[in-house]
């Protein structure tokens, strides 16, 4: 059986632009977005659509630091995080890779997120009514 690869399925869809010098956010866009209309840039804003360092911006006056990274564009409903990727779904099964460093279950005292959590999550976000449980590790010698 052949497994079909979805890692560009949850990635959001537009342009990064590389901040190079300090400047405001207005300047930036208008510099990289000629012809656009500050009321057009500000819809933009409006609507959630314009990230700096993955957080959301709403002022156009916002000041930027040389080698920030500003999204602009739409993001997906649900994104997981860098290092996890489902690479197999059906009805009963999910097969995903995850980098090392990202813990596949917690414990009781642990405070950062799991791959089980955040795959729960997806799971909450397709409104599936499930959880996904960690059934093996196909790394290991077995």
């Amino acid at each position: 059986m052949k497994l079909e690869h979805r890692e560009n399925e949850h990635k959001a869809s537009g342009t990064t632009l590389q901040v190079k010098e300090d400047q405001t956010l207005e300047a930036l866009l208008m510099h990289h977005m000629q012809g656009r209309s500050k009321s057009s840039l500000k819809k933009l804003l409006q609507s959630e659509m314009i990230s700096v360092e993955g957080e959301i911006v709403k002022k156009l006056e916002f000041p930027l630091k040389a080698g920030q990274k500003v999204f602009v564009g739409k993001k997906p409903d649900f994104q997981l995080p860098e290092g996890l990727r489902i690479i197999w779904e059906d009805a009963w099964l999910m097969i995903v890779l995850k980098d090392s460093g990202l813990l596949t279950i917690g414990h009781r005292r642990e405070n950062k997120l799991t791959a089980e959590e955040y795959l729960n999550q997806y799971m909450q976000h397709k409104k599936l009514g499930e959880r996904i449980y960690v059934v093996h590790r196909i790394d290991r010698d077995t």
